[in-house]
């Protein structure tokens, strides 16, 4: 065994308790997701995973629609945060309303909408994560997304992430390292959460000026300009309607 490899299986002896285990006890409502194949996908993840990230709440000052609004059109939502400069995520939509995701940081994945309802989402998904002391894992995920108004015109948002290891060698050897795991998936859900908070109180406060960096900015399509132009300063405003 070169010293490098020494080295790591050293490491996850001496974290292996640290790792986490499974929860069944999960928010997520198995019996409604819609494909039955999916919703057992959904449930193996979830009750067994490799690493189980909770993240924090956030308040995010907006209202409960714009939220929804673009949490359901991520592929917007990344072209907004390459317009205003503050983070910048390659997704792609695909014809069935599958993400291609790249988080240009050693994350990527092709993630699917399994759940939805007013306050809640459920995406399932596959692919790969890479860290500074792990090589590169492939393995399925399950990302819960909640957020519910609060007073003074605040929502409380929070997402979770499950992450199952492809291979059984794998998955068991990487449930000792389950603390490096865990950080790098919590950094990149963190980043989510405070992506989805700068968009959405930008759009929230000043819709104007952000059709303004939208329209102005070569990274951003003519139709997510269109699009935003039609919703945001066009539309009657709508109230309940999801």
């Amino acid at each position: 065994m070169r010293p490098r490899g020494f080295a790591l299986l050293a490491l996850a002896l001496a974290l292996g308790p640290l790792a986490h285990a499974g929860r069944d006890d999960s928010p997520i409502p198995y019996d409604h997701i819609g494909d039955p194949r999916r919703s057992r996908q959904v449930r193996r993840v979830v009750s067994r995973p490799t690493v189980w990230a909770p993240t924090r709440h956030e308040q995010v000052r907006s209202d409960l629609e714009t939220y929804d609004y673009l949490l359901d059109r991520l592929d917007l939502t990344a072209a907004i945060l390459r317009a205003l400069g503050t983070d910048d995520y390659d997704i792609q939509r695909e014809d069935g309303g599958a993400y291609r995701i790249d988080d240009l940081d050693g994350a990527m994945a092709r993630m699917s909408l399994v759940y939805r309802e007013r306050e809640k989402r459920v995406y399932y998904g596959r692919g790969k994560i890479e860290g500074d002391l792990l090589p590169a894992v492939t393995g399925s995920g399950v990302i819960l997304v909640e957020f519910h108004p609060e007073e003074d015109g605040l929502l409380d948002t929070s997402a979770h992430i499950w992450f199952r290891a492809d291979l059984v060698p794998l998955h068991l050897l990487a449930r000792p390292l389950a603390p490096l795991l865990h950080g790098q998936i919590e950094r990149r859900i963190e980043r989510f959460i405070d992506a989805a908070k700068t968009v959405t109180e930008r759009v929230h406060a000043d819709p104007a000026a952000v059709y303004r960096r939208l329209r102005d900015s070569d990274e951003v399509s003519p139709e997510a300009v269109a699009t935003f132009r039609e919703r945001f300063l066009e539309a009657p405003a709508r109230t309940g309607a999801f």
